[in-house]
């Protein structure tokens, strides 16, 4: 007879007995020849097998559907992402460890949820890493949305900069991008500045002063700072041009900032960062208005005239006010700001001008001096108070009040002072010891001065 033996079925030594427990039971060969080959089988949706022992069954959720599976009853979930399925733990005890993949060459994975894939065109591998890699340059990808591709760029390395779109950048190198470049130029308060950064332009990057135009190569320069002519926070701008006075600064030194002054025409007094408080001394200073002439070389005007050294437009103070630029008392002045430029009043009564026609009473002036003929500085005429023997007073030293000077008589004379000249002055020389000699005659005279002049005094007889 053919005898068969079901080892999962039959009660025998070494059949299945209970051994697979839950597990399904399966002998593949019941012949009774074949003996201990059953099998032990995992129930769906697990898989596993044990030959003649319990199975180590498995779970993998990519494949298989169940409650805790990527496919739960409608469709695997990666799957219907374009991505790959993977089971990281298939003990049937571990669920829920499956995740979803990116496919290459995008790269991204999530547990138990599509995964929010990324792609680095620059990492992918290829010609844009290798077309930047050639040229010592750097890949880099702006955007990594896998649907976002052909952005790559080749950027240059540090310090060099420069990039370009899908092929090799053309680099140029700022020299001030170089850390002990710019400090060295940062040390000395000054900026760094490179002339010419595009390639193979190297070593000419220049430290440059923050104020004026100095510069120098591979280093800090020596900077100059003048107040008085250049742009800066501290500098004076039109501060004494306005007011009609000089510009001083004594240092050019960039880091001794604020000492600019202000100088009025006369030379004193000075201000400094701000515009003087002028005094006129018409007794003392040289001026065609004072007591004394001009103690500076005359300025001519376009017209051949002499010009008066200083002078006041009263007309032009009476529609514009107090202090509108007058009196001028550098000779030329533009008190009204005419196109023409500076201008001055000629005094038709000066010597100098006896060849010259000037209408007017004013003339343009030149930009030099014609000063072929005029008196030097040191050619002054004496105080004409002093010439006379007078006491010259100025009761008013402000800028702005000129021809107020008079000359006083000296005691013992007596007159009426003078505005603007010489007093005529008396003295009665028989007042006094005079008097008293012609009184001491017999019988007594009387005394007499016939005139103003000195000496000229007399005894008469009654």
């Amino acid at each position: 007879a053919t005898c068969e033996l079901d080892e999962c079925t039959a009660e025998c030594s070494g059949c299945a007995g209970g051994i697979c427990g839950e597990q399904a039971c399966e002998d593949p060969d019941t012949s009774a020849a074949s003996r201990h080959d059953w099998l032990c089988l995992c129930k769906a949706p697990l898989v596993g097998s044990g030959v003649a022992r319990p199975a180590v069954c498995k779970l993998d959720e990519c494949t298989m559907t169940c409650e805790t599976c990527a496919d739960s009853g409608s469709g695997n979930v990666c799957g219907l992402q374009g991505q790959a399925c993977e089971d990281l733990d298939m003990d049937a005890r571990a669920t829920g460890t499956w995740q979803c993949q990116c496919k290459a060459p995008a790269y991204g994975t999530a547990v138990g949820a599509p995964a929010v894939c990324t792609l680095d065109e620059c990492l992918a591998g290829g010609d844009p890493a290798k077309t930047c890699e050639l040229e010592n340059q750097v890949c880099v990808d702006p955007s990594h949305d896998p649907t976002s591709t052909g952005d790559w760029m080749c950027i240059c390395a540090v310090p060099q900069v420069g990039s370009a779109l899908m092929r090799p950048a053309a680099c140029s190198l700022d020299e001030c991008n170089v850390m002990a470049n710019a400090a060295a130029c940062a040390a000395a308060g000054q900026m760094c500045v490179d002339p010419a950064p595009e390639a193979g332009a190297e070593d000419d990057w220049e430290c440059r002063c923050m104020f004026g135009a100095a510069a120098a190569t591979r280093g800090p320069a020596t900077c100059e700072l003048n107040e008085c002519e250049d742009t800066c926070p501290t500098c004076a701008g039109t501060t004494c041009a306005v007011a009609e006075q000089a510009c001083e600064d004594p240092t050019r030194d960039p880091q001794k900032t604020g000492d600019w002054m202000c100088v009025c025409p006369a030379g004193s007094p000075k201000a400094v960062a701000a515009a003087a408080t002028c005094e006129v001394d018409e007794c003392r200073d040289f001026s065609n208005f004072g007591a004394h002439t001009c103690k500076h070389t005359p300025r001519y005007a376009a017209n051949g005239c002499v010009c008066k050294c200083g002078w006041q437009d009263a007309a032009l103070e009476r529609a514009s006010g107090p202090g509108a630029d007058s009196p001028c008392l550098a000779g030329c002045c533009n008190p009204d700001r005419r196109a023409g430029g500076a201008w001055c009043e000629i005094d038709m009564a000066d010597p100098l001008n006896k060849d010259c026609a000037a209408p007017e009473g004013w003339g343009t002036c030149l930009e030099q001096h014609l000063d072929s003929h005029a008196p030097k500085p040191t050619d002054a005429v004496p105080n004409v108070c002093t010439e006379a023997g007078q006491r010259c007073v100025d009761a008013d030293k402000s800028a702005t009040s000129i021809l107020d000077w008079r000359c006083e008589c000296a005691d013992p004379q007596t007159g009426a002072a003078v505005t603007g000249g010489a007093a005529t002055c008396e003295h009665d020389e028989c007042e006094g010891t005079n008097s008293a000699v012609c009184a001491q005659a017999e019988p007594p005279q009387m005394c007499r001065d016939r005139s103003a002049a000195a000496g000229d005094w007399e005894c008469v007889c009654p």
